[in-house]
């Protein structure tokens, strides 16, 4: 369910509701130019008590009333609001999925994109009502725009009703067996990003998230022969009705309630009824932040399907490392023959040292086995900026007259000791010749200080003593590279001018 633009999903409200509740107060969006209907005034979602809805019928009036409970719709007809059934299984899964989450822009793009899916006509997004609605937003026109396409291109693949699918692979007792769910769309779409917890007899809990083929799986011992049951749980599917609220008032719009996520359970038998190892391959021994923790396993003397559990761990401050404690990484496969395959992508977003585990479940005819893998450097790349002190008013000084650079360290995520050092160039014959040049180095002024996290200070002054050094000169400040963090190097600037 990712879009190629940021769409943040929203928060499993209540379904229910005690009472009749408020409407129509701005919630999240823009103002817009207010005329006595419904579609005017606000773009974006409003508040219903305590939750959040969206106008459907735009040729309403637009007044503050009192609204009727809830009550679900899977194929909304009505004088002003006659979609097809797919089309309000869309605007339910956009309110569902994206209408409840506190950003003004993908609310008013939620807002445009249900007018544009139960009403049509003058009132989708690149045409009349529907256009001008979305201009009168003032600057931000172009990102409502270009999430409600993402929108629609989300809900034409991934509205609901939901197919669910929960399987187990067949175990012999005192062996790993693995269960896999699957999430698909009404049009057969994967739902990825779904949390799922599995429950087996006897077992923990597990819990997963359906990746990108809207699979999830998980892994138990089989502690009984014959049949066991295994149920599986998925939440956070988007609702494919959709909540309205009529008013009370008949000129008044109906509004359609955002945020509405469900739950749905399901079940399989596990089948209950071998010596293997197992290696692994680090790709490099050192990697950057953000780059693939790459590598391979390679199993042996197994037969048959084996459940896979490739999992990371870190990151550590040093190389001596362990495959203990919470995981930063886990996915989980299967094979079905003995070789060598490619570990899991992942890339580590902080600096330190990492290591994979490898672990091949058990079947009727091979023993579990696992390995823990030899440790990955992962460093992580620092930033250096350079500008002139905020004591230091002006670019011109006078000979024998102290100046400096103030420097500013950043992307440190550990603590670790470096130097900063700013060396300075001239003099030179005028501003646009200051180039820092070797040949105009003057190493007899460079100074230096330490650090170890993200900081900014000034560095310690020099002073031009000679009346014939007068002249242009630039600074260029280089931090060191330590063990996990690389050190970074500025371009030439903060210029000075010495007079005589």
């Amino acid at each position: 369910m990712t879009l190629a633009v940021v769409l943040a999903c929203t928060g499993a409200l209540t379904v229910g509701t005690s009472r009749p509740a408020q409407a129509d107060g701005a919630w999240m969006g823009f103002p817009i130019p207010k005329t006595k209907y419904a579609d005017s005034g606000w773009i974006g979602g409003r508040s219903l008590g305590p939750a959040h809805a969206y106008r459907i019928q735009p040729r309403r009036l637009g007044f503050t009333t009192a609204y009727q409970r809830p009550r679900r719709v899977a194929d909304l007809k009505g004088p002003e609001a006659g979609p097809s059934r797919r089309m309000t299984r869309r605007a339910a899964y956009v309110l569902a999925n994206f209408g409840g989450y506190p950003e003004p822009i993908q609310a008013a793009a939620t807002d445009a994109v249900v007018y544009h899916l139960l009403v049509g006509g003058g009132y989708r997004i690149g045409t009349g009502r529907g256009a001008e609605r979305i201009r009168q937003s003032g600057e931000s026109q172009e990102q409502i725009r270009a999430y409600a396409r993402a929108m629609l291109r989300d809900s034409a693949r991934h509205a609901g009703p939901y197919r669910i699918r929960l399987r187990a692979k067949p175990a012999q007792v005192g062996s790993t067996t693995k269960v896999t769910l699957r999430v698909r769309s009404a049009t057969g779409r994967a739902m990825t990003g779904l949390p799922v917890r599995f429950r087996y007899p006897s077992a923990s809990d597990a819990t997963s998230f359906t990746d990108a083929k809207g699979r999830a799986t998980a892994f138990f011992t089989v502690t009984a022969p014959g049949q066991t049951t295994v149920t599986a749980r998925v939440s956070r599917l988007p609702h494919w009705k959709l909540f309205l609220r009529h008013p009370k008032a008949a000129r008044a719009s109906a509004v359609a309630l955002a945020g509405r996520l469900a739950s749905r359970r399901v079940r399989t038998r596990v089948l209950a009824a071998g010596a293997q190892s197992v290696s692994i391959a680090n790709a490099a021994a050192t990697i950057m932040t953000a780059q693939n923790l790459g590598g391979s396993y390679t199993v042996s003397g197994g037969t048959g399907t084996r459940a896979v559990t490739a999992r990371v761990f870190g990151p550590f401050d040093t190389a001596s490392t362990s495959c203990s404690g919470t995981p930063a990484f886990s996915d989980a496969s299967s094979i079905e023959a003995d070789g060598t395959r490619r570990l899991p992508i992942w890339p580590p977003q902080r600096s330190g040292y990492y290591v994979w585990e490898v672990a091949v479940g058990g079947n009727q005819g091979s023993a579990a086995a696992r390995v823990c893998g030899a440790a990955v450097r992962v460093r992580t790349q620092a930033g250096l900026t350079q500008s002139r002190p905020a004591g230091q008013c002006c670019h011109q000084v006078a000979v024998g007259e102290g100046f400096r650079v103030h420097v500013r360290s950043t992307g440190f995520d550990r603590a670790e000791t470096h130097t900063v050092t700013s060396r300075l160039y001239g003099p030179y014959a005028a501003r646009d010749k200051v180039s820092c040049g070797a040949g105009k180095h003057l190493g007899s002024k460079d100074v230096t200080a330490n650090l170890s996290g993200n900081k900014e200070f000034d560095m310690p002054a020099v002073v031009i003593n000679a009346s014939g050094r007068t002249g242009w000169y630039g600074w260029k400040s280089t931090l060191s590279t330590g063990t996990l963090i690389v050190g970074k190097t500025t371009g030439c600037g903060v210029v000075y001018q010495v007079t005589g």
